[in-house]
């Protein structure tokens, strides 16, 4: 931490929690970081350190970006899913958390083939964040769960299970 690389130790600072209170002023420094994941690593490093939830918030809110495509060099979800290990201190997420959830299609990066399963991903993340953050979800959150299909084991992915036993690609090969 000293040394100025203290980015890439937040998550182990994050793991130590209150054992590394020597280093909160400095990783409450680094949540003013320029880098964006830098600044969410910092948040949930010292959210964890003091649990003071009040300084981290704003700063994983501010990564939320309800225009996010789904690219991987921006910190949305990973801030989505530290604003849901916060809990209830990060209420005033909900709102956001919601309309992001609400909207038709969420994710437009494009990775056509992972599209859809990257959608998926962020729903959960989006859903498991509000239902930690307040008890129970209603709105639109609770009507975009009812729709998800619920995962079967051994049946070999999406794909598989929307085609069913038998059809796929075994069968659109010898057509």
């Amino acid at each position: 931490m000293e040394s100025g690389s203290g980015s890439h130790g937040l998550p182990f600072l994050a793991d130590l929690g209150p054992a590394a209170a020597a280093y909160a002023d400095t990783v409450h420094g680094l949540m003013e970081s320029p880098g964006a994941w830098t600044r969410v690593a910092a948040a949930n490093a010292y959210w964890r350190i003091t649990g003071d939830p009040e300084p981290a918030v704003p700063v994983l809110l501010a990564a939320v970006d309800p225009a996010w495509t789904g690219r991987p060099d921006l910190p949305t979800q990973e801030a989505v899913r530290r604003l849901g290990e916060i809990g209830a201190p990060a209420s005033e997420a909900v709102p956001l958390l919601r309309a992001i959830l609400a909207t038709e299609e969420r994710l437009s990066h494009s990775f056509e083939s992972r599209r859809i399963l990257d959608d998926e991903a962020y729903v959960r993340t989006l859903t498991d964040a509000l239902e930690r953050i307040g008890p129970g979800v209603d709105g639109p959150a609770a009507e975009v769960v009812a729709l998800m299909p619920e995962p079967v084991a051994g049946r070999g992915g999406l794909l598989r299970r929307w085609w069913g036993p038998g059809e796929g690609r075994r069968e659109s090969r010898s057509r």
